[in-house]
């Protein structure tokens, strides 16, 4: 069988890959062994008649161990598929030998610990996914080494905050970036530093009561920043500033009542700002005044009382259900 291209095994009873099970399979590309019954990985179950392996699918196994150079054997591999395992820590060194790896999932674990040095050699990993799992803390130095990261995921966990500068080696090629309800009560200084470009960055569903001023001035362009469901209060002057571009600001659920004059300074070309479900009664549209680009406007389900929609940009659409 030396010019299989893809095998599925998928949703089988199989705990153990005997050693030499695939060691006559020299052209295989895809290997499905997705919802079995395996709990541990090592280098026997990879030989190296697997090294043109390019995806490999291990989700939903009881996956506990990765044993040390487990992967040696697998130069090629591009996306790497560990979600809804059993996994508890990611040893270091333990993705050792897989400089092509793109993707890497390991969402739906129940991790709790990931050494500094967990995902070293990973040059060429692009995007990464730890959602869903137990982590409470994260190395400075974790993400050194992924130059070339473009997507990271860490929703549903437990942080609570970053250290300063922990994106910094990866700034430069970072897209999107995912902290949605990881229990964050604050964003330190300098959490962001040396991010250049982000799509997105999602901190919705969090504690946070509080944002440090120019806490996003590293941030020189970003797509949508997502701030909604936490528990700001005020929107204090230069909270937002510093982000060189921003189009799309979302503030829904919070309990904000109260917005400083310069709130927004320096986000001249900010497209749609969103503050729906929070408590305001006053507002005052000059706020909003400088805004080049500005289009959209939503205020629904507060209590707005007083309004002075004349200065407004110009074309501006507001959403709301108070009288204005």
């Amino acid at each position: 069988m030396p010019n299989i291209w893809t095998l599925d095994l998928s949703y089988n009873r199989i705990a153990i890959v005997e050693k030499l099970a695939f060691e006559s399979i020299t052209q295989l590309n895809t290997l499905y062994l997705n919802n079995n019954k395996i709990q541990v990985l090592d280098k026997s179950m990879f030989p190296k008649s697997l090294s043109k392996l390019r995806f490999l699918i291990l989700e939903q196994n009881q996956i506990k161990e990765l044993v040390p150079n487990w992967a040696s054997n697998l130069k090629n591999l591009k996306i790497l598929d560990l979600n809804k395992n059993f996994l508890q820590r990611i040893q270091p060194n333990i993705f050792k030998g897989l400089h092509s790896l793109a993707d890497l999932s390991l969402k739906e674990n129940k991790i709790r610990s990931i050494r500094e040095t967990s995902f070293e050699g990973l040059t060429s990993l692009e995007s990464l996914h730890l959602d869903s799992n137990k982590i409470k803390n994260l190395s400075k130095n974790l993400f050194r080494h992924l130059y070339n990261l473009r997507k990271l995921n860490l929703n549903n966990n437990k942080l609570k905050e970053l250290h300063p500068n922990i994106f910094k080696i990866v700034s430069m090629q970072l897209k999107n970036l995912k902290l949605q309800n990881c229990g964050i009560e604050r964003i330190l200084p300098n959490t962001f530093n040396g991010i250049a470009k982000l799509n997105g960055l999602d901190i919705s569903n969090n504690q946070i009561e509080d944002l440090y001023p120019g806490v996003f001035r590293e941030l020189t362009w970003i797509g949508i920043l997502n701030i909604t469901h936490n528990k700001i209060q005020v929107l204090k002057a230069n909270m937002i500033s510093g982000i060189g571009t921003i189009r799309v600001l979302l503030l829904d659920f919070n309990e904000i009542h109260c917005i400083k004059r310069e709130a927004f300074k320096g986000c001249e070309i900010l497209e749609f700002v969103s503050l729906s479900n929070n408590r305001i009664k006053s507002l005052d549209a000059s706020l909003f005044a400088h805004l080049k680009g500005f289009k959209k406007l939503e205020l629904f389900n507060n209590d707005v009382r007083v309004f002075n929609v004349e200065t407004l940009p110009k074309d501006v659409f507001i959403s709301t259900n108070v009288t204005k």
